[in-house]
C-alpha cells in the first residue's frame, strides 16, 4: 500500500474517532451539567419551602402568643369575654396546632383549659377557706403554669430575643407587670 493511502485512511479514521469523542464528550458534559442544574434547582425549591414553612411557623407562634395574652386578659372576667377568648384560642389551636412546636402546642391547649376553670377553682378554694377546710385546688401552681405559656411559645419559635432581660407579664389579679433587668414593677 501506498503511504498516501495509509495516511488518508488514518486521517479518516482519526476524524471519525475524534468526532465521536467530541460528540460523546458534549453529551457527557450536558448530562452532568443538567444533573448539577437539577440538583441546584431542587435545592433552591427545598430552601424556598423551608423558608415558607419557617415564615408560617413564626406567624402561627405569634398568633398563639396573642391568644395567650387574650386568655390572660380575660381570666377573671365574669361575663362572656373569658369564654370567647377560650373558644377563639381552641379554634386557633384546632386549625394550627401542627405549625406550633410540640411544647407550645401542648402548653397553649392546657392553658386554655386552665383559664376556663381558674375562676371557679379560686371560688372553691375561697369557700373551703371560709369553711376552715384546706384548699381543694393548687391555684398558685395553675397560675404559674398559665403564666409560663408565653415563654414556652417564645422559645418554640427558636429566635433569639432582642432584650433577654426584659419580660412583660401579669400578676395574679390581672395587672400588667414588667421586669427590667431583674427589678419588678407594676404598670
Amino acid at each position: 500500500m501506498d503511504n498516501t493511502l495509509i495516511a488518508v485512511i488514518i486521517s479518516v479514521v482519526g476524524g471519525i474517532v475524534g468526532g465521536f469523542i467530541a460528540i460523546w464528550g458534549q453529551y457527557f458534559l450536558f448530562k452532568k451539567e443538567s444533573t448539577f442544574r437539577k440538583f441546584l434547582r431542587d435545592a433552591d425549591r427545598e430552601d424556598n419551602f423551608k423558608l415558607i414553612a419557617l415564615d408560617k411557623r413564626l406567624e402561627k407562634h405569634q398568633e398563639a402568643f396573642s391568644h395567650w395574652v387574650d386568655l390572660i386578659r380575660a381570666i377573671h372576667d365574669k361575663g362572656t369575654k373569658k369564654d370567647d377568648a377560650v373558644n377563639k384560642c381552641m379554634e386557633f389551636w384546632n386549625n394550627n396546632c401542627l405549625y406550633l412546636d410540640m411544647d407550645s402546642s401542648k402548653a397553649l391547649k392546657d392553658c386554655a383549659m386552665a383559664v376556663s376553670f381558674y375562676s371557679e377553682y379560686l371560688q372553691v378554694n375561697k369557700d373551703a377557706k371560709r369553711d376552715r377546710q384546706s384548699k381543694v385546688y393548687d391555684t398558685n401552681k395553675m397560675w404559674d403554669e398559665i403564666m409560663s405559656v408565653g415563654q414556652i411559645i417564645s422559645k418554640g419559635v427558636g429566635l433569639p430575643h432582642l432584650k433577654s432581660e426584659d419580660t412583660i407579664g401579669y400578676d395574679k389579679d390581672g395587672n400588667k407587670i414588667e421586669s427590667l433587668g431583674g427589678e419588678v414593677r407594676n404598670i
